[in-house]
């Protein structure tokens, strides 16, 4: 409480003076103040880790000191939008490769699709996590109609424990990816769906069929198990 009255008091006193500081010392004095407000741990951070963000901070920083606060926000806001964008446009996703010698070799958080040659594959687990949109579905069209192009695999799982999301793009781009692993005559089979993306794709024919045959199973291991006794 003292504290705050003789800071008024200083305050009223001393104002009056302000009006005799030259603009560029007061402007030096705020840059001053918003350096010192900035948290340099986690600028490191960004740099370490995270190159693209740092370069999105500092450009930030740049604009709202010699322009304006308001556009560097804007700029700052539509930037990182696209970063996000553009990694999310490369649909991340796991592959398993089963092969027929009983070994097996995991891709996990890829973003390009690569086709093991070294041995011959019995099936495929295509694993799919987070969200499908219109933004990353045709990645993974994409990713599994090569599987079916190879003709490398016999059958494929497409695993989607951690599905959270599928809007109408997504649901058609794996739906058009059944189609064309049906066409080279690859059996696919759809695991681990949540009841909430499972009552969705079980509106489409696609999915509707695959149910139908017993090829919709609540585990990946169910699955694997109808591979193996085929």
């Amino acid at each position: 409480m003292l504290a705050a009255l003789f800071t008024g008091m200083i305050a009223v006193l001393v104002l009056p003076f302000f009006s005799y500081i030259p603009m560029t010392v007061i402007a030096a004095i705020l840059v001053n103040t918003a350096l010192g407000l900035l948290e340099i741990r986690i600028f490191e951070e960004l740099w370490r880790h995270e190159r693209e963000s740092f370069v999105v901070a500092i450009l930030v920083i740049f604009v709202t000191v010699f322009h304006d606060a308001g556009m560097a926000v804007g700029i700052g806001a539509t930037l990182t939008l696209f970063l996000f964008a553009r990694k999310v446009a490369h649909g991340r996703f796991d592959a398993t490769w089963n092969f027929t010698d009983g070994t097996k070799k995991e891709t996990r958080g890829n973003r390009h699709l690569v086709m093991p040659s070294e041995k011959s594959v019995s099936f495929v687990t295509y694993s799919i996590a987070g969200t499908i949109g219109y933004i990353d579905a045709s990645r993974h069209y994409v990713n599994l109609k090569a599987i079916a192009n190879s003709g490398q695999s016999k059958a494929v799982i497409i695993r989607l424990r951690n599905l959270f999301s599928i809007d109408l793009e997504g649901i058609e781009a794996l739906k058009d990816a059944i189609y064309e692993l049906e066409r080279k005559q690859v059996a696919v089979y759809v695991s681990s769906v949540s009841e909430q993306i499972a009552n969705e794709l079980l509106l489409f024919d696609a999915f509707a069929e695959l149910n139908k045959k017993g090829h919709f199973t609540v585990k990946t291991s169910d699955a694997i198990d109808i591979i193996n006794k085929g």
